[in-house]
């Protein structure tokens, strides 16, 4: 019983979840009966299903959680700057913020290799990008993360542009800003 328990709550960076496994089906149950718990509670209900897709999320993609939880607060937050700005200048600043840090992020999961080889084509060189935050973090940490090649995050590019597109529609006035943070990481990370 304590290892069912454990296999729940940690997070294996050999053994991701699948949707064919137990420990998924009995977390899916568990949601599912939160959810028609809070069915008429409205904000507990989506800081319920928040924290069941970033659980899940872990799960899927161990520590990588923290991208998608620092891409959606930065997000949150120019959202937020944005609609109380009126001057231009700042809000292009406060748009550039959200699209460099979105972008490039994603830019180095999805596209770092592609940009060195060609890098390696035009120079001659031999580079290669490498993951220097898992050295860091293995030695300092205790963690046991993969140093020589850069891992691709589960779902990077949806909820990269699910933060885009709502910092845009900000920008563009098409959109208010939700209040509850916790409304729009339910946003961006919606499990399943």
């Amino acid at each position: 019983m304590v290892d069912a328990l454990k296999s729940l709550l940690y997070a294996e960076a050999s053994r991701p979840w699948t949707f064919l496994e137990l420990g998924f089906w009995i977390f899916f149950a568990v949601v599912l009966m939160g959810f028609a718990g809070l069915e008429r509670r409205l904000a507990l209900r989506n800081a319920y299903l928040m924290l069941a897709s970033w659980f899940f999320y872990y799960h899927t993609s161990q520590w990588y959680v923290v991208l998608l939880i620092f891409t959606t607060a930065v997000d949150f937050g120019v959202g937020h700057a944005l609609h109380r700005t009126q001057r231009s200048i700042l809000r292009k600043l406060l748009l550039a913020v959200s699209i460099v840090s979105n972008l490039g992020v994603l830019f180095f999961f999805k596209y770092a290799y592609f940009a060195a080889e060609v890098w390696n084509d035009l120079t001659g060189m031999a580079w290669s990008p490498t993951p220097f935050w898992a050295g860091w973090a293995n030695g300092q940490l205790g963690t046991n993360f993969v140093e020589d090649v850069i891992l691709l995050p589960v779902g990077i590019s949806f909820y990269t542009f699910q933060c885009l597109s709502y910092t845009i529609d900000i920008y563009r006035r098409n959109l208010e800003p939700v209040r509850r943070f916790t409304d729009f990481a339910f946003y961006v990370s919606f499990f399943p």
